[in-house]
């Protein structure tokens, strides 16, 4: 029997990298994991899908310089398309090859998103590079059936998708915050900026 958990961590984390840039999101990543690591337990695939999942939404972000865009496109097309056919080609999924079929989400909002700046759209990509990297890691740790991955498609369905929603609604509820404190103070240094 297959167990549905859906970790509201999942949708929170990915969001420093909307608020640092790559360096940033990796030491915040670097700290969480040597706090868990010494208070915890490590996990399975080292929250390598976690780092990736961050470095997409900085990526998105952060478009400005060829560093970013370079970033962007390995994560956001490279990356999908090895995971894609590394699934369907491994002796343990290739029969269940829909699966696989998730991460075309990645490539299509790379290729028909190009300069849409949507949260929605940045927490996609970022929990879907997460799913394609965590699967293919998976893969190679847990041995799974090929029934066990096709009755799964159903449930990324829901738990990809909610936790893009719940991602979104976080940025966005922060984003208003962020402008409601600051809103004030920029517009009373306006009124005395044209006082003078």
């Amino acid at each position: 029997m297959i167990k549905f958990i859906l970790s509201g961590i999942n949708s929170v984390v990915p969001l420093a990298g909307a608020l640092t840039g790559l360096v940033g999101t990796a030491g915040i990543f670097g700290l969480g994991l040597a706090l868990k690591g010494i208070f915890g337990t490590l996990p399975m695939t080292m929250g390598i899908p976690t780092l990736l999942s961050m470095f997409s939404w900085s990526s998105c972000t952060h478009r400005k310089t060829v560093l970013y865009r370079c970033v962007d496109f390995c994560l956001h097309v490279l990356l999908p398309t090895a995971c894609i056919i590394t699934f369907m080609t491994h002796p343990d999924s290739q029969n269940a090859w829909p699966y696989a079929l998730y991460w075309l989400v990645t490539l299509w909002v790379a290729r028909m998103a190009t300069g849409t700046r949507h949260p929605f759209v940045y927490a996609l990509q970022s929990t879907f590079v997460a799913h394609a990297v965590g699967s293919i890691m998976w893969v190679f740790l847990i041995p799974m059936t090929t029934g066990e991955w096709l009755a799964l498609i159903p449930l990324v369905a829901i738990e990809r998708f909610t936790l893009a929603a719940m991602s979104t609604v976080i940025y966005q509820a922060g984003a208003w915050l962020w402008r409601a404190f600051h809103a004030p103070t920029t517009g009373c240094h306006a009124q005395h900026v044209s006082d003078r």
